[in-house]
């Protein structure tokens, strides 16, 4: 069987099937289409606003990225609960500040732990910096 004649068997009968996704804004502008009849420009174009105008209500999410490391078992905790709600580790981090902000005393519980680990993460990279010049005075 030649190249082109693979091409237009797979271009007939694909062996990829692609499952359609359910949009629920494509299915409101269907539903919309069907109940109006046949959409004019108008009402194509209110659906359009209606969609800017709720798209204006959410908040932005800014295009910079944070690096976050995380201790093992907690990134794996983490990971774990976010796929078990579906749910991305991001909008769970701003759900902990958006809770924990509100409320002062659990916000300086949070704070505190914060810092006593970051004194933790300083001491260790403190430790691991001495270790590597230890050993290199050692090899040389």
């Amino acid at each position: 069987m030649s190249l082109m004649d693979k091409i237009r068997k797979e271009s007939e009968a694909p062996s990829v099937v692609i499952v359609k996704r359910e949009d629920p804004l494509l299915d409101e502008f269907h539903i919309e289409h069907d109940e109006l009849g046949s959409q004019t420009p108008i009402q194509s174009a209110s659906f359009e606003e209606s969609l800017l105008k709720e798209l204006e209500k959410i908040p932005l999410v800014s295009s910079k990225k944070v690096g976050v490391r995380l201790e093992e078992k907690i990134l794996s905790d983490i990971q774990d609960l976010c796929r078990d709600n579906n749910i991305t580790v991001e909008t769970l981090l701003e759900s902990f500040y958006e809770t924990c902000i509100s409320r002062d005393s659990i916000m300086k519980l949070v704070i505190k732990d914060a810092q006593a680990r970051m004194k933790r993460r300083t001491r260790a990279g403190n430790i691991r910096s001495t270790l590597t010049k230890f050993r290199n005075i050692q090899n040389h």
